[in-house]
């Protein structure tokens, strides 16, 4: 499975450890770090994932995925699989 597009704004209140759960998610380290407190994912279709630290907002965001190469017949039970496979998701950052 594969994140393809996602329009977010993610606020976290520790940017260093959400960083490296991203870098984990999406198999790759940040794309811009174009200000301190800010690092920057584009997506190949399109999109950007960015992710703040602003301990104030941390935990409030609101992100929409769009993923391929699920089971549509077992799409939740596919999701969770995935999302297990990654370290330390127990936890969102």
């Amino acid at each position: 499975m594969a994140i393809v597009n996602a329009l977010a704004g993610i606020m976290v209140s520790d940017l260093t450890t959400a960083e490296a759960w991203y870098e984990q998610l999406l198999s790759r380290p940040a794309d811009a770090r174009p200000m301190e407190g800010l690092a920057e994912w584009k997506l190949a279709d399109g999109g950007w994932i960015q992710v703040f630290q602003d301990k104030d907002r941390a935990g409030s965001s609101s992100v929409t995925f769009l993923v391929s190469g699920l089971d549509a017949s077992d799409s939740r039970q596919s999701w969770r699989r995935w999302a297990n496979s990654l370290e330390g998701v127990a936890e969102d950052p």
